[in-house]
């Protein structure tokens, strides 16, 4: 019988943790038997940590945008994915409807609701400077 999985989104700016730390305290606790959630206290406590959701895919959605080569999103914020075995009742599913923007590309400002061109850039003449999707989960823009 195959394990079900787990996936977390953790938030290394407000942890505090580099990807490799926070790799190893979970891979500690799954090596005790402890329930994973364990490893999870501390992020918690400090909204840090969010999940379990059902596929990597669902967890990465907590990032604002596609993650850079440092792996911050849009607003500058880093993020480790965790994968272990599923402990709790049921998965969480992030809710993006609400929280998703549409961004300028080129960083003018321009923010709307729909994927496409900029607005504010073609009203300011521009030609067509697409729009890049980010997810505003604190109403930052």
């Amino acid at each position: 019988m195959n394990e079900v999985k787990a996936f977390y989104a953790v938030n290394l700016s407000i942890a505090k943790m580099e990807p490799e730390e926070l790799l190893s305290s979970v891979e500690t606790v799954v090596k005790l038997d402890l329930p994973c959630k364990t490893a999870f206290l501390h992020l918690n406590a400090i909204g840090a940590v969010y999940g379990p959701f059902e596929t990597a895919k669902k967890a990465s959605m907590m990032a604002a945008s596609e993650l850079d080569e440092s792996r911050a999103d849009f607003f500058g914020v880093r993020w480790a994915f965790i994968e272990v075995p599923m402990q709790e009742l049921e998965f969480q599913s992030p809710l993006i409807d609400r929280s998703r923007k549409f961004v300028c590309s080129e960083r003018c400002g321009g923010v709307q609701l729909f994927k496409g061109a900029c607005s504010k850039c073609k009203a300011e003449g521009k030609p067509l400077v697409p729009t890049i999707e980010v997810r505003d989960w604190e109403g930052r823009l």
